[in-house]
């Protein structure tokens, strides 16, 4: 159940990526960008932030990626 919480958090912080667009997007035109290289920038800027700060979240309360799911199985076999 874990798993599926951290995916959905996930999920909702690139979802959320629309919003950081329509707040990104007028600040970039505003620093002189054309709507072309603002667009560009703005589609990568609207959601990596979100994510990135979404995963350090999730790994400070959760301890590891996908909390002790499918990924211990793979490390125990090969610290073994």
């Amino acid at each position: 159940m874990k798993e599926h919480e951290q995916w959905m958090m996930r999920n909702y912080s690139l979802a959320f990526g629309a919003v950081t667009l329509r707040i990104c997007l007028p600040i970039l035109l505003m620093m002189g960008l054309t709507i072309v290289q603002a667009l560009a920038l703005c589609s990568w800027i609207c959601w990596i932030p979100n994510v990135v700060g979404m995963e350090i979240y999730i790994q400070s309360q959760y301890g590891g990626m996908l909390s002790k799911a499918k990924g211990d199985d793979m490390r125990e076999s090969l610290n073994a």
